[in-house]
């Protein structure tokens, strides 16, 4: 596996002259993300049925628009560092894999929710954490091995990132400075990050995968 440094110098270097149309996909999630927002603002101080029923709103669009719309972007960044598509084509690759793959998404993420809801309650958090980073390649999984079940993706990523979390944690670690930046721009460099991110872990993802036998 190569060094922080070397997987974010990757990135860059492929999105370089490029970061127009990948800020274009930074922007259209981002928009999604803080539409979610907008009933919790609404109501902040309507009474306990309407907030209770803006959580359920939240909870939904998280899992059926939301989390299918963050895999269908990863799945694109991934095509994009393989050479499969050009960064014009990241927009339209995204919305390909929002359809063809939503049916897929939707429950395999469900289970890994309800799989980290119970540890975190269980050990008070610190299973839940791990086990998130345990999980973090099941969006390339399952773009790349579509006959898997969703029990066999999570199964699948698990192995992958057995001896490789705590190095994840602190690659996602290193971008903390950029997000502290984004932030203090109201956000707006969020645009230019996600793309960087999504880059950066679909090379570490690469490497993880040649070194991986996925079992069907």
């Amino acid at each position: 596996m190569k060094t922080r440094s070397e997987y974010r110098a990757q990135a860059r270097e492929i999105l370089n002259g490029q970061w127009k149309d990948a800020a274009m996909i930074g922007a259209i999630f981002l928009v999604f993300t803080l539409f979610i927002e907008i009933p919790s603002f609404c109501l902040l101080h309507a009474g306990s049925t309407a907030q209770n029923a803006s959580s359920v709103f939240t909870m939904l669009y998280s899992f059926l628009i939301l989390v299918p719309l963050e895999f269908a972007m990863l799945c694109a960044f991934l095509n994009f560092t393989r050479g499969e598509i050009t960064s014009d084509g990241l927009c339209q690759d995204t919305l390909n894999h929002f359809k063809a793959h939503w049916s897929r998404v939707v429950p395999t993420y469900l289970l890994e929710g309800v799989i980290i809801l119970g540890l975190s309650i269980v050990t008070l958090g610190i299973a839940g954490i791990i086990f998130a980073y345990a999980y973090s390649m099941v969006p390339y999984l399952l773009k790349d091995y579509p006959e898997l079940s969703p029990i066999k993706v999570l199964r699948a990523s698990r192995e992958m990132m057995k001896g490789h979390k705590w190095e994840f944690f602190l690659l996602q670690l290193s971008f903390i400075g950029w997000i502290i930046l984004s932030i203090l721009t109201a956000c707006i460099g969020l645009i230019f990050l996600e793309p960087y991110i999504a880059t950066t872990n679909a090379y570490y993802y690469e490497d993880l995968k040649a070194e991986t036998i996925i079992e069907n």
